[in-house]
């Protein structure tokens, strides 16, 4: 499941069921873990504080979680330290994807993998300056 909303809390007795007979994973987007960011490019949101919260309710339940960077804005929601911050929340590993956006490209996805793997860039700005 993939949702932007803390409130799928309220499903956890059936989502333990299905967990036991085969696999349940609770996946939240995120544009950001800044609260005013994410309140401004996801009104009506969670806030990220309650995904991450949601995220370590389903951890503690045994439900495996995920964590997606959506949709990553150039020069809004890629800087390093915006990504080490999504990095640093309650998952071991953390993917990021990038949203089809126009004018992003294979390249701009390899350095902002690079940058959630690393926490930089030598292509980032570079790569960026021109979107």
């Amino acid at each position: 499941m993939l949702t932007k909303s803390a409130l799928v809390i309220r499903d956890a007795d059936v989502l333990k069921a299905v967990n036991e007979r085969s696999r349940a994973i609770v996946s939240f987007s995120f544009s950001s873990v800044d609260e005013r960011t994410s309140a401004i490019v996801k009104p009506g949101a969670s806030s990220p504080g309650e995904r991450l919260d949601a995220i370590r309710f389903f951890k503690g339940q045994g439900i495996a979680c995920g964590m997606f960077l959506l949709p990553v804005i150039p020069r809004v929601t890629d800087s390093p330290q915006m990504l080490e911050q999504a990095v640093a929340g309650p998952l071991s590993a953390v993917k990021g994807q990038l949203r089809e956006l126009a004018g992003v490209d294979e390249s701009a996805e390899r350095v902002v993998l690079e940058v959630l793997e690393t926490g930089r860039s030598s292509d980032h700005e570079r790569l960026l300056a021109g979107l």
